[in-house]
């Protein structure tokens, strides 16, 4: 079993949070739920069998997490043996947007810089 935790900036933000957050008051519980089961599947069998079933898909120096339609970046802190979600978005199109890898990866570096 593996820690995760979502990203908080340093304005208190948590964008992973904020988009569950949305999708609870748009009134789109089932597909909450999906994002959920997802990252309780990766709480329990790590990021490596989740690639395997295609659940997971590494992105540069992040990974997407693929309960369709959504689609969740996270990477792995070594240091702290931790998954950390970072945010969320809905995927209408075959390929992801750069800018959304873009965001995570800012994200990333944010933790990094603010956690050491």
């Amino acid at each position: 079993m593996y820690t995760i935790v979502a990203h908080v900036r340093a304005n208190k933000d948590c964008p992973y949070s904020d988009y569950l957050a949305e999708l609870k008051r748009s009134g789109a519980k089932k597909d909450e739920a999906k994002i959920l089961h997802a990252v309780e599947r990766l709480r329990n069998r790590g990021v490596q069998e989740l690639a395997q079933i295609a659940l997971a898909k590494k992105m540069n120096d992040v990974w997407e997490l693929r309960p369709k339609p959504h689609r969740i970046f996270f990477f792995f802190d070594s240091g702290r043996q931790t998954y950390v979600l970072l945010h969320g978005y809905r995927k209408k199109s075959q390929k992801t947007p750069p800018g959304e890898v873009e965001m995570a990866e800012r994200l990333r570096t944010e933790y990094y810089y603010h956690t050491r």
